[in-house]
């Protein structure tokens, strides 16, 4: 089980001074009061989605949560991040103004419907199998043949493997018990994240060397999406909070810990595209 991550001292520069070199012709705008009282009051909405973002002693923790929180510690913001079911944050990002959450894939679907900063979280992600099922996966063809791929229940995953033309998914409502019912023979494939896994092993004792990629969707970022009105002034003031972050260090230390890799190999690589 994760501990808290004890993040280091925060190095509290000037937001103005991380900006990209497009956006430096602006500072004085940026700096006014208005638009940095504006930036500190936006509401900060989440879901309990470990390892990603969670509630634990009353704090938002997980890996887009300690990345958010030390955005927020940089720019002194203080309010309150409230977390609740996806649903709800969706409907309140989508019709409330000055409302921003956490942790959002980017899609092309839901592109022009909010503003991004980001990736707050990057990760790899694919499709895993338990080192020991009967009939290994060795194709695409076996993919979309096996039995059951569990998935988180309308995630960005499911709908991407649905538009591919897959037809054998087991959505998974509690996405926390996948490597479990993957281990149990439940579900033959399980589709998840570096980062998830992590997560996971670390909570059931099985060995990482038990769980085999089969097929990877490559890296991929999580976002924190603001509602689409938000005044641009704003999304730049949160943006060079996070180029802050990851400047001093902290975005990597805080990857490291959630169990962010990049050395991960696959058998077999292609396009999950209808005919392939």
């Amino acid at each position: 089980m994760f501990g808290k991550l004890r993040l280091a001292a925060l190095i509290l520069v000037p937001f103005w001074a991380v900006l990209p070199e497009t956006a430096r012709a602006d500072q004085d705008d940026l700096k006014a009061p208005g638009a940095i009282a504006d930036a500190l009051s936006i509401t900060l909405l989440t879901e309990e989605y470990p390892p990603f973002n969670y509630t634990e002693n009353g704090q938002i923790l997980g890996a887009g949560g300690e990345v958010v929180r030390a955005m927020a510690a940089h720019l002194g913001y203080h309010k309150p991040i409230q977390s609740m079911p996806w649903k709800r944050v969706i409907l309140r990002l989508e019709s409330d103004p000055d409302v921003a959450a956490f942790s959002m894939t980017r899609t092309s679907q839901r592109e022009d419907l909010y503003q991004w900063v980001g990736p707050i979280v990057e990760i790899e992600a694919g499709i895993y199998e338990f080192a020991d099922h009967p009939d290994p996966v060795r194709s695409l063809n076996d993919i979309r043949n096996v039995p059951a791929i569990g998935v988180q229940a309308g995630g960005a995953d499911e709908i991407a493997l649905r538009q591919y033309g897959m037809v054998n998914l087991e959505p998974l409502h509690n996405p926390e018990v996948g490597l479990q019912m993957l281990a149990a023979g439940r579900i033959d494939l399980l589709v998840s994240s570096d980062i998830e896994l992590h997560r996971q092993l670390a909570d059931t004792g099985i060995a990482p060397s038990l769980i085999h990629r089969v097929y990877s969707f490559g890296s991929s970022g999580l976002y924190l999406a603001f509602s689409r009105d938000t005044d641009q002034r704003v999304v730049t003031i949160w943006q060079s909070a996070l180029d802050a972050v990851v400047a001093n260090g902290q975005f990597a230390r805080i990857m490291a810990q959630y169990g962010a890799v990049s050395d991960q190999t696959t058998p077999f690589s292609g396009s999950l595209a209808p005919g392939q």
